[in-house]
């Protein structure tokens, strides 16, 4: 399968609607509410079509959410707007399927004839998840001076990935929703989210390869090494197609040291910064080995009732070569799942297709 899906969640609702659509008189009071469903993109266009597949955030999920008011719908063309209607604002998944938080905000009543001043009041919205992401920063942009209620526009963002895969988060940013103007009673803001970060999928087998029938593999360890783990978003609102070098989406400047997978891994999922990968025989932190430690037990040639053991048989392969024989891939990019099927031999472990594919909610625990 090519990489030619990206998964999105959305904040539903409704964007600008018409005066004739509005059911709600000048002077109502209207909260801003939010409601959720989940979408998955078809195509590598940002304008694609969307198919609902049926997952969604789970009870308890926390977004942090930030809204700018501004007198006039300038924000697509002048995004100076600073975040003074919602900063930092937790809406939480409920049990019942909606989404929560306080204190309630409430749409300017200006818009359209009804306007006293020269220019409608509008909103925009941008968010991301989880709110309190261990790792995440969020900086102005262009900048490296935190992000706060004075600061105009979306915010860039700086994200370390955690080497203990069991804490390892799925980062999502919404795209932003600009220049809305008031709604009607029961209308919701809309903000469509995806993974910014790509899931990399190890499937190991332990028998096979070079070795004969009847032999038996025992995972030791198994661990990453020369992965780039921090990286900056100068704008997270971008739109990511799949043939986007990840380095246009994530400037990736610090390499992790080691990632340890569980033992005997099988569907070991790894939340990892997007990047360029090199190949064997290259300079730079990019260049990412696998390296597995197994025991291997396989029958005695001249007597097959006995059998001989190799322990701590160490061996290690680069996860992509453009020289034969060629495998993996080049780039690992924001929203896609890489499945790596790997096969543990007496004298080499050897890598069969790389596939990819849409990265689903159902992929990672940690939603």
């Amino acid at each position: 399968m090519t990489a030619v899906l990206a998964f999105v969640y959305m904040l539903a609702g409704c964007a600008k609607l018409g005066e004739e659509t509005r059911a709600v008189s000048e002077d109502a009071l209207v909260p801003v509410t939010f409601s959720t469903y989940g979408l998955q993109r078809a195509g590598t266009k940002a304008d694609a079509g969307f198919v609902a597949p049926g997952a969604d955030f789970a009870e308890g999920a926390v977004v942090g959410v930030y809204g700018f008011y501004h007198d006039g719908c300038t924000f697509a063309t002048d995004p100076d707007n600073i975040a003074d209607f919602m900063y930092h604002t937790a809406l939480t998944k409920q049990s019942d399927g909606s989404w929560t938080y306080s204190p309630i905000k409430y749409w300017p009543n200006e818009y359209g004839t009804g306007a006293e001043s020269t220019d409608v009041d509008c909103l925009s919205f941008w968010g991301y998840y989880p709110r309190e992401a261990t790792g995440l920063s969020l900086y102005g942009a262009g900048t490296t001076t935190a992000y706060d209620n004075d600061t105009p526009g979306i915010p860039k963002a700086a994200f370390t990935v955690n080497s203990d895969i069991s804490q390892q988060v799925d980062l999502l940013f919404s795209l932003p929703e600009k220049d809305l103007t008031k709604p009607g009673i029961n209308e919701s803001v809309q903000l469509k989210f995806r993974h910014a970060l790509s899931l990399v999928q190890f499937n190991i087998t332990t028998a096979g390869g070079d070795l004969p029938e009847g032999s038996v593999v025992s995972i030791k360890s198994i661990s990453l090494t020369n992965v780039n783990s921090y990286g900056v978003c100068e704008d997270p609102s971008a739109s990511i197609s799949s043939d986007l070098d990840a380095a246009a989406y994530w400037t990736s400047v610090g390499t992790l040291a080691e990632i340890s997978l569980p033992d005997a891994s099988s569907d070991a999922n790894l939340i990892l910064m997007p990047q360029t990968l090199a190949q064997e025989g290259s300079t730079g932190h990019s260049a990412i080995r696998l390296t597995m430690t197994y025991d291997i037990k396989f029958p005695a040639a001249d007597n097959p009732a006995a059998f001989i053991t190799y322990t701590d048989n160490e061996k290690e392969a680069y996860l992509w070569r453009d020289t034969a024989p060629a495998y993996g891939v080049k780039t690992w990019l924001p929203g896609r799942k890489y499945i790596y099927n790997v096969t543990a031999g007496l004298d080499e472990i050897e890598f069969s297709e790389v596939f990819t594919e849409v990265w689903t909610l159902e992929s990672t625990t940690n939603l």
